[in-house]
């Protein structure tokens, strides 16, 4: 006979909201992180900068359209 046993923790599920996603080159930007059962956290602003903090605020130097990604990490 075998037990097998499996994790009771849940895999963390990544979350955020911008305060704007239509700003002009040097606007501050706050992103409000709702990730759920993480306890760390990598932040790619998709201009070559990242974050490590919860909620994090950042600026754009240059015009364009940026893809921001978040890893959430339990």
């Amino acid at each position: 006979m075998s037990l097998v046993f499996s994790s009771c923790t849940k895999e963390p599920t990544a979350c955020f909201d911008a305060s704007e996603t239509n700003v002009e080159v040097g606007d501050l930007i706050s992103f409000d992180n709702c990730s759920e059962d993480a306890d760390d956290y990598e932040w790619d602003f998709g201009d070559n900068s990242e974050a490590s903090s919860k909620n994090p605020v950042h600026t754009y130097d240059e015009p364009g359209t940026y893809t921001v990604k978040l890893k959430a990490i339990s």
